[in-house]
């Protein structure tokens, strides 16, 4: 319930407004997320946003990082049901007006050897501003959490350990790929375009898994949990050096087989991080951040 919002009234509506509140999201939750429009919201809520990505001229936050989420909810999919959608259009999504939030996204795939079409509504939670930390739902509400990234090693000699991914074999897991875009946008959302990840040339990557009864060839393709160690260049965007410059990145990567949870976080080495060490959610409810909002409203400074 959001208390924030009732206590702008006074007493002779608090138990109104309440039950406005506690019916809204009770009906946000019966859809889990995806189909609240026509929900109506209560006065000053702070509701989920809907967006509606087929309405003429429509504008939405972040497209680009929409997409890159739904693609990692069918990457997702993908590799519980060993098939290959691929991403065909955003349909909509809902989402908080804040710096992190729960995306909940509806969107349309198409498997490219029957060419049939399928619907698929994925939920996408984000747990640190400007680096990749990601889980990916699928009309399933129970977090999971992933390890912190390991350090970068000195060599990839053992070769029970690390498998170097071969070229043709980039091409066809575009998952590394997607990992990769997922890095970038997180880190920098506002300045990055698709034309930027255009560019983008994958020089190495190498794959880690603890999934010791897998031969080499098939621990790219089956392992559930596993580390990803990228060099890359063709970054335009870049704080430290230019585009020829090769840069690194590692993503873990770990699917809960009891949920079906695939969580995502990954990181640039060596890069500057936007924003440091700042967390958004202990910002915005800082004593002094909410006594200037109450400020602002024309409120007292403490509440009552």
């Amino acid at each position: 319930m959001d208390m924030s919002v009732i206590m702008r009234y006074g007493d002779d509506k608090t138990e109104k407004l309440c039950l406005e509140v506690e019916d809204y999201w009770a009906r946000v939750d019966e859809s889990d997320g995806f189909d609240v429009e026509g929900i109506q919201v209560p006065p000053g809520g702070t509701p989920l946003i809907h967006y509606d990505c087929h309405l003429p001229n429509s504008r939405h936050p972040d497209p680009l990082l929409v997409k890159l989420y739904a693609s990692a909810g069918l990457h997702r999919y993908n590799m519980l049901e060993g098939t290959n959608f691929k991403l065909v259009d955003v349909m909509k999504f809902n989402k908080l007006m804040m710096h992190l939030s729960p995306f909940y996204i509806t969107l349309l795939a198409q498997d490219p050897v029957s060419r049939s079409q399928q619907t698929f509504q994925v939920q996408v939670d984000e747990h640190c501003l400007s680096t990749m930390d990601l889980t990916v739902l699928i009309l399933d509400l129970k977090s999971f959490s992933v390890e912190e990234s390991p350090e970068w090693p000195s060599d990839f000699n053992d070769g029970k350990r690390f498998y170097r991914v071969k070229e043709s074999e980039l091409r066809n897991n575009d998952w590394i790929s997607l990992y990769l875009q997922l890095v970038l946008v997180s880190h920098d959302r506002m300045r990055i375009s698709d034309s930027d990840l255009s560019k983008l040339k994958i020089v190495e990557a190498v794959i880690e898994t603890k999934d010791d009864m897998l031969p080499p060839n098939e621990r790219l393709l089956n392992a559930k949990t596993a580390i990803v160690y990228i060099t890359f260049k063709g970054f335009t965007k870049c704080r430290i050096g230019d585009e020829h410059t090769e840069r690194k990145t590692i993503v873990r990567r770990i699917f809960d087989e009891d949920t079906g949870h695939l969580s995502i976080k990954g990181e640039l080495i060596g890069e500057y991080k936007l924003g440091g060490d700042f967390d958004p959610g202990c910002y915005f409810n800082s004593p002094a951040i909410l006594k200037a909002r109450r400020i602002c409203q024309g409120l007292p400074p403490q509440p009552f």
